[in-house]
């Protein structure tokens, strides 16, 4: 997907949109608008039903006639909404995230409303996660009308798709990574460790297939592989493995966010 593409015209571009719902029409409720990526993968992550991590639909579309899409990247669409919005408005905007930014949620409505008031079809997105660097843009489209659903996919239906099939294989081989991380921080418990998982480090599998793995990992095989513990200058413990640093009482947080039925995704 082009970042500073605001005419979108190709007809033979495929478009994914994940949902838990088997019709349409629920997941506009929301934000008033169905948001599309180009990457099935991200769609995918959207479809889930449960905390299980069942996973739903995806829908694959095609445009019928050209969208104008509102892209804040864009010198023109940047300078008519610094034009037509308040400074409030237009900085929340030019921020990543704005859709799920609850500090200014009650600006949202009023920046979707102005944004299609000014004739567009739509509007361009991009949501950085924080576990990873994991940068995916989207379109939320204002008129489902003009789109054309062309293919339904369920769960047995992914496999079909490359990009999907390369990130399950991403998703796995993580894992076991993931699982030392967590074991190295004092978290001894393979179900918990498997919920931490499933919430923080993977898209495409289910809590039952991060079972499955973790459960055939060989502890005594592992503890040859654990790294050493460090302290830093204020005296708190973590951990090096690889690039990576973790501090030895993130076990006692998710400890306590398992107490408060967190964990699952569903409080």
């Amino acid at each position: 997907m082009v970042f500073n593409e605001q005419k979108y015209k190709n007809k033979q571009r495929k478009y994914y949109h994940g949902t838990p719902f088997d019709k349409l029409d629920k997941s506009l409720d929301r934000f008033g608008c169905l948001f599309l990526t180009t990457y099935f993968p991200y769609a995918v992550e959207y479809s889930r039903i449960d905390e299980k991590g069942t996973f739903g639909h995806v829908f694959e579309f095609k445009i019928k006639e050209p969208l104008n899409i509102f892209n804040i990247q864009s010198s023109i669409d940047n300078f008519k909404l610094h034009k037509n919005v308040s400074p409030d408005l237009y900085a929340l905007a030019k921020t990543n995230n704005w859709l799920t930014d609850k500090r200014r949620g009650h600006l949202r409505g009023e920046l979707l409303a102005k944004i299609k008031s000014l004739g567009y079809d739509g509007f361009f997105d991009r949501e950085v996660k924080d576990y990873e660097v994991y940068d995916n843009p989207t379109v939320g489209v204002f008129y489902p009308e003009k789109l054309l659903n062309v293919n339904t996919y369920n769960y047995q239906d992914f496999f079909l798709n490359k990009d999907f099939v390369n990130r399950h294989d991403i998703d796995i081989r993580k894992v076991e990574d993931a699982f030392i991380s967590e074991y190295s921080a004092g978290i001894k418990d393979k179900k918990l460790i498997s919920e931490i998982i499933f919430i923080d480090c993977t898209t495409t599998l289910t809590l039952e297939e991060i079972d499955e793995i973790i459960k055939d990992i060989d502890i005594s095989k592992l503890e040859e592989r654990l790294p050493p513990v460090y302290f830093n200058q204020i005296g708190e413990p973590y951990y090096k493995f690889g690039k990576r640093k973790g501090f030895i009482f993130k076990a006692e947080r998710f400890l306590k966010l398992k107490e408060m039925g967190y964990f699952g995704g569903i409080k």
